[in-house]
């Protein structure tokens, strides 16, 4: 899935870049989450089917979530 790997590159960039306070991270982070949601239709609410039937993108999306302070 290559819009997967795209969004995978940029929240490596972000969380790697040295030069962004923590808050500039999180607005970028939360700028990139709604990027995802676009692409993916990602449901506002969760929903465990949506979830397991999109593993990857869910982790990902997650892990986004996590690295926001």
């Amino acid at each position: 899935m290559e819009k997967l790997k795209e969004f995978k590159s940029e929240f490596e960039a972000i969380k790697a870049n040295s030069d962004l306070t923590e808050n500039r991270k999180s607005l970028l982070y939360a700028t990139l989450m709604t990027k995802m949601e676009n692409e993916f239709e990602i449901p506002i609410l969760n929903d465990e089917n949506w979830n397991a039937e999109n593993k990857e993108i869910f982790s990902l999306y997650r892990k986004i979530s996590t690295a926001r302070s």
